[in-house]
């Protein structure tokens, strides 16, 4: 018999064997659609001015009507309705579909990641591991995509992605324990939610996560991009995907075990130190022996940075609005910075190429920075 931790990680492997693609595949599979290197740039930048609508609205849906399984399952029909639509237009109509499909899918996380912090607390299973097995599928999924592409083409991981997110629809209804009835929902839900926002210190955090994030921005429209052009297959493209991954499979299946008290301040510091090594390095245009150890870092610059949203927000809001600040979270902070760099990244990048990244360091040093003030402002209030 299946137990919620057997649930709860099936899901996450589903999720994010579809997602994968999206991630790591979807920018060459653009270009052969014949968009320009500053096109898929302006496109991706694009999704994020989309992304806060979804991010928010979707966790606020399921929060306000108390019914998060079935928002999530019909939140992930939407987002393969909409792959499917870009597969069948082309033009501007292709670009709609991948905004829609974009914002829809980022709409899907925060919800999905309150279940299963939830969860985890209810039922006794420790979530980081839980979320690990999503990371080593998405390893699996990066590796078979990358020779799937050079076998077939760059069509491949738009089939892939299109079944699995639709698979991961069917199964978003049974894959999280039933949730307990929530209490009636007060006539001020939204003034409440917004308290939540503006009750200090969440702004600091947020915009210090949100900086660490989107100093990945470069990276996830144009690392691909940029291996390619000097001179890497598809294969070792995936495995260089597979090795971040890998990276923060290994932090989040050691810090719930290891460092279970560890506090988002000092979790972000982490966070924000990694970025910021990732990034300087990367801009040199470093071999291949040495770009490979660097991609390990991802467990720190994101893996870190995530941890430590998932503790700050289970520890500043009630659980039946936990939805709704991830919401916040992700749409008013992680969803602008990552519009804004990504518009960055496609302005910078065409004219820079690897030294772009220097932006992305300083990204990381913002984050550090400001978890250090949120570290004082701990200590200052104990």
């Amino acid at each position: 018999m299946l137990t919620p931790f057997h649930r709860v990680s099936a899901f996450y492997a589903v999720l994010f064997m579809g997602s994968s693609a999206q991630t790591a595949f979807w920018p060459l599979w653009l270009q052969a659609r014949g968009l320009s290197e500053a096109a898929v740039g302006t496109l991706i930048a694009t999704s994020f001015l989309a992304r806060p609508l979804f991010t928010l609205g979707t966790p606020m849906i399921a929060d306000r009507f108390d019914a998060p399984r079935r928002t999530l399952s019909f939140a992930l029909l939407g987002v393969a309705a909409a792959i499917m639509a870009q597969g069948l237009l082309s033009g501007g109509a292709m670009m709609v579909a991948y905004v829609v499909a974009a914002a829809m899918l980022a709409g899907v996380y925060p919800l999905c990641e309150s279940l299963a912090h939830a969860a985890a607390r209810r039922e006794g299973f420790l979530y980081g591991v839980a979320r690990s097995f999503g990371s080593a599928a998405f390893i699996l999924a990066n590796l078979v995509c990358g020779f799937m592409m050079e076998a077939w083409g760059p069509w491949a991981p738009y089939f892939w992605s299109l079944a699995l997110l639709g698979l991961a629809s069917a199964a978003a209804v049974t894959a999280f324990p039933k949730p307990p009835p929530a209490p009636e929902r007060p006539k001020g839900f939204l003034k409440e939610a917004f308290a939540l926002l503006r009750r200090p210190p969440f702004p600091l955090f947020a915009l210090g996560a949100a900086l660490v994030q989107a100093s990945h921005a470069i990276y996830y429209a144009y690392g691909s991009i940029h291996w390619r052009e000097i001179g890497y297959g598809e294969g070792v493209i995936g495995t260089l995907w597979a090795l971040g991954v890998m990276g923060e499979i290994l932090f989040f299946l050691l810090i719930d075990r290891y460092s279970p008290r560890s506090s988002p301040a000092a979790l972000l510091a982490l966070a924000g130190a990694g970025a910021a090594l990732r990034w300087g390095i990367t801009a040199t245009n470093p071999h291949l022996a040495l770009l490979g150890p660097l991609q390990l870092l991802h467990g720190f610059s994101f893996g870190a940075a995530h941890i430590a949203a998932m503790r700050f927000i289970a520890g500043h809001a009630p659980a039946r609005m936990a939805g709704t600040l991830q919401g916040f979270y992700s749409a008013l902070f992680i969803a602008s910075c990552m519009g804004a760099a990504s518009f960055g990244a496609a302005w910078l990048y065409p004219r820079f190429g690897a030294a772009s990244y220097l932006a992305s360091m300083a990204m990381g040093i913002g984050g550090l920075i400001l978890a250090g003030m949120l570290w004082m402002r701990e200590r200052r209030t104990g």
